[in-house]
């Protein structure tokens, strides 16, 4: 589940995360789809020089029981120029 800037510091489910536990995500493209007519077409978003590049995001222990996972999350915002025909919304890079 990805976490909208707008509200990521007032929604219950990641507000402590936002407050203390940031981490960045090194990658080297993400996927984006595209709604088209006959349904979805995906789009490898990369740098044009194919570096890394980090993905702002939030991390959280969770434990229920025996079980336990540390998971995180990726941050978005409205898409910019460049990504606005593909999707409205966009990874904060």
């Amino acid at each position: 589940m990805n976490a909208r800037l707008e509200t990521v510091a007032d929604k219950p489910s990641f507000r402590a995360a936002f407050k203390q536990r940031h981490v960045i995500l090194v990658a080297t493209g993400y996927y984006e789809w595209r709604r088209i007519a006959s349904g979805k077409q995906a789009y490898h978003i990369t740098r044009p020089d194919q570096a890394v590049f980090g993905f702002a995001g939030l991390w959280e222990h969770w434990q229920q029981g025996e079980e336990a996972a540390n998971l995180c999350t990726i941050i978005t915002t409205a898409a910019n120029d460049k990504m606005k025909n593909i999707h409205s919304r966009m990874p904060i890079i």
